[in-house]
């Protein structure tokens, strides 16, 4: 039977770690090894997962030397990984009992397949559960259907992956919060084939705040998109695909500006200055020639590359208005 590699980093997570390691070790399909990555964790987390290592001889256990981000944590897992497949998941979340067994048996039946898709299920603090809202349901696609789908969310990122295309893409540390996308989306892409599983991940909701909600990650998730063009620049991607990946690019960063525009009374002063710069720099970067030329002539994308005040007068009065009719949600409770 093929090896399998588990592998989740793991950071201050001791309230819910206990449930994603029993998932883990109470799989069906028994040829596993679970890598467990600590990153400088300062609650019990490392506690909790030594007693488990010791308890079951699949588990590895790793500890960082200084806290670098989960992909880090994933890339020093993946570095060590002895399996045929390898697949990551997050410290706060779990898997069916049954999710391994049948991921093995797609890939087993399915020999052109080296990526498959979990099936995603979202679980809210008041423990109901639901699939997300736009996803595709599909058998087989190519490689550049899963790209084209991937962006804006009709796949999801949680997969499980041949080693040899796991290794291909490290981990993305452009971004501590969204540089993992990147790495999902580029193992899709240059899948020879990605297949849907009946495989579960279960991914847990933490209960929605301001405090959460506001974040830093809006802006400087701008800089892991920029560093996703340059990869498909250095591959050699074609150029409709990338022209797909800079148009998506220019519409997520007038999302960036309109969630500054929602939450800067949310932000310190410092947080403000950060993300107005992050946006100022990261705009001059995207390849607007590959941008949609019916997007560029809307009104509120205009680059306007020459001036950024001019740009930002540009977003003010284009929020505005949206709020004005009714078209901005500004309920972050």
């Amino acid at each position: 039977m093929p090896k399998v590699s588990i592998i989740t980093a793991v950071y201050n997570c001791e309230k819910y770690l206990r449930q994603c390691l029993d998932s883990l070790v109470g799989q069906t399909y028994k040829d596993i090894e679970i890598i467990c990555v600590d990153d400088v964790s300062t609650d019990s987390s490392y506690e909790v997962l030594s007693e488990y290592a010791e308890a079951d001889e699949r588990i590895k256990l790793l500890k960082q030397k200084a806290n670098g981000g989960a992909q880090l944590a994933r890339q020093a897992g993946v570095d060590i990984a002895s399996g045929e497949y390898i697949m990551c998941i997050d410290s706060d979340d779990w898997l069916d009992t049954d999710c391994i067994e049948l991921c093995i048996k797609d890939f087993n039946e399915n020999p052109d397949v080296d990526c498959l898709v979990l099936r995603d299920v979202r679980h809210r603090p008041d423990g109901t559960s639901f699939e997300p809202e736009g996803r595709h349901h599909f058998h087989k696609i190519s490689g550049e259907q899963s790209f084209l789908w991937s962006l804006p969310w009709h796949i999801n990122g949680r997969k499980i992956v041949r080693a040899e295309l796991q290794r291909r893409f490290p981990w993305d540390n452009s971004c501590r919060v969204y540089g993992d996308d990147n790495t999902s989306v580029l193992m899709g892409l240059f899948a020879q084939q990605v297949m849907q599983t009946r495989g579960t991940y279960n991914y847990r909701l933490r209960p929605a705040s301001v405090t959460h909600s506001v974040n830093m990650g809006w802006f400087t998730c701008l800089r892991a998109h920029d560093s996703m063009s340059q990869q498909l620049l250095n591959l050699n991607v074609k150029q409709e695909l990338r022209a797909f990946y800079e148009t998506f690019r220019w519409e997520r960063f007038i999302h960036s500006y309109m969630h500054f525009y929602i939450m800067r009374r949310y932000l310190t002063a410092t947080q403000r200055k950060e993300a107005l710069n992050i946006m100022k720099q990261m705009r001059r970067r995207i390849d607007y020639g590959m941008v949609d030329k019916k997007l560029k002539r809307k009104f509120g994308y205009w680059p306007i590359l020459w001036s950024w005040s001019l740009f930002r007068l540009q977003e003010e009065v284009y929020f505005t208005l949206r709020k004005l009719i009714g078209h901005l949600n500004f309920d972050y409770s």
